[in-house]
């Protein structure tokens, strides 16, 4: 049987660029999680099976970085209760039509933009809620214990909340903290692809991927849609294994 392969980045070994960490191409469908990250026809191919991701994992605060600033993503592990990433700037609302109760999930939301064409006004409102489900989402979960199943993907924090992730796509709901979103996943080319949707048209997606030896896990996460010239707002996360 053919085994299937990635490109994989350069920093997998633990080298991440100072001042400057190497942004990869991740197109967003709305339909579907991310492709797999691509960089460089030179980079290392390498593979790896979905039993590989299983086991405990540990975050690693210095080497884990916000991509636009190049520095790490939190200023000093453990100087706070769960530390959380940095909250990007709230999106703008976006049209469409409210699922029941007002807060569909990719539509406009409670007391949102109706109609289409155009972009909605954001009230105070939306923006604070966009903010708090922001916030939940890019709290810095400082373990993570991993379990894979042939069809789901199995994740528990430190904390003990224990999410289970759908491997061929379907969307499902689900809840963090006061957050309430969508989230669909795939696993592809050695690579766990994860995307996620929230109230006023909010968008996320989470890249699990492995370093050569499988000692490292690696989430590449990325806010919004990208745009034409316009920098992306999100983390590179490392966490080191503890055990399998």
């Amino acid at each position: 049987m053919m085994m299937r392969l990635a490109l994989v980045p350069s920093w997998l070994a633990g080298m991440l660029v100072a001042g400057g960490v190497v942004e990869p191409m991740l197109a967003q469908r709305s339909q579907a999680p991310a492709p797999p990250v691509v960089l460089s026809a030179s980079d290392p191919v390498v593979a790896h099976e979905r039993g590989e991701f299983v086991g405990v994992w540990d975050y690693n605060s210095p080497e884990s970085v916000n991509i636009q600033t190049g520095q790490p993503e939190q200023a000093q592990r453990g100087a706070t209760p769960r530390a959380r990433g940095t909250v990007p700037p709230t999106p703008p609302a976006s049209t469409g039509t409210a699922a029941p109760g007002g807060r569909g999930a990719g539509g406009g939301g409670r007391g949102g933009a109706s109609g289409s064409g155009g972009a909605g006004v954001a009230t105070p409102e939306m923006m604070r809620e966009t903010q708090d489900l922001t916030r939940d989402l890019l709290e810095v979960p400082e373990g993570l214990t991993i379990a894979v199943t042939p069809v789901a993907m199995v994740i528990t924090d430190d904390l003990g909340r224990t999410r289970t992730y759908p491997t061929d796509g379907t969307k499902q709901k689900y809840r963090l903290g006061a957050a309430e979103f969508d989230a669909r996943m795939e696993f592809r080319d050695s690579q766990f692809l994860k995307s996620i949707e929230g109230i006023y048209g909010f968008r996320m997606t989470e890249t699990y991927f492995l370093s050569p030896d499988a000692s490292r896990l690696f989430v590449m996460i990325r806010v919004g849609q990208p745009r034409q010239n316009a920098p992306q707002t999100g983390f590179n996360r490392v966490y080191d294994r503890i055990e399998r």
